[in-house]
């Protein structure tokens, strides 16, 4: 017994499937334990593929501390200058 794996845009990625050396017939509190795991499993890929991507859009931006603000600028050039003044005395 098998049940197709849907994303939640309905694209078909698989199944989950339940094999026995035997024959057999399932019950249908069974079947529904088959498709509860089954949307679990789904909603676990795609909670997975949500955090990876929300991880490489960060990675991909430098951390807050690290961008340089146009006020930051500003004053390291107002540094740059001070220095150079006390150069030039």
């Amino acid at each position: 017994m098998g049940l197709p794996l849907f994303t939640f845009d309905g694209l078909c990625l698989g199944s989950l499937e339940v094999m026995d050396l035997a024959p057999r017939t399932f019950t249908p509190k069974q079947i529904r334990y088959l498709e509860i795991t089954a949307r679990w499993s789904m909603s676990e890929f795609e909670r997975d593929c949500a955090t990876r991507t929300l991880r490489d859009r960060l990675w991909c931006s430098p951390p807050l501390a690290d961008r340089e603000t146009e006020t930051d600028r500003e004053t390291e050039k107002e540094t740059d200058r001070e220095t150079d003044r006390e150069t030039d005395r």
